[in-house]
């Protein structure tokens, strides 16, 4: 059963792909595995469940029982069970470890559950989102990212 502060995100044909909670800001509670893009809410999520991913382990959904379709699926296969979780859990860990520090910083506060984030985690969790990996290495990407904030943003704001 799922608590009252608990909403279901599903696709056009009804199946479970998510589970939210109601806050100011939404916290993603579970996700089907075949439906990670790797957004900020969804790398978050993947931080925090980490050890269990390394472990070959996709976390349960709270409330009830799931069969993520990929997954259920009845056939021979020619990959592992465990091999999509693994996929992310590495994938993961190499995008932090290219962050460096600030990636370091990232996964004890999340893994810590230190909220709110420090100005050089939430620069990091931006770093690690997104579906590709960055082209450029971590301190091209963050002065880059810097640059176009002070100077692109600013002068539309400013009308120049």
């Amino acid at each position: 059963m799922i608590n009252k502060d608990w909403y279901q995100d599903t696709d056009s044909k009804g199946r479970l792909t998510g589970i939210y909670r109601e806050e100011k800001i939404d916290k993603l509670l579970w996700i089907a595995p075949s439906l990670v893009r790797f957004r900020i809410e969804e790398v978050v999520w993947l931080i925090e469940h980490l050890p269990l991913l390394i472990s070959g382990i996709w976390p349960e959904p709270p409330g009830g029982n799931y069969i993520d379709p990929v997954v259920g699926r009845t056939g021979v296969s020619s990959h592992a069970y465990y091999e999509i979780t693994c996929w992310y859990s590495d994938e993961i860990v190499k995008r932090l470890a290219i962050a460096g520090v600030d990636g370091k910083l990232l996964l004890a506060e999340v893994q810590g559950s230190i909220e709110p984030l420090s100005a050089e985690s939430l620069m990091a969790l931006r770093f690690v989102s997104g579906w590709q990996r960055k082209k450029d290495g971590y301190t091209p990407w963050q002065a880059k990212r810097n640059y176009d904030m002070r100077y692109r943003i600013g002068n539309k704001r400013r009308g120049d």
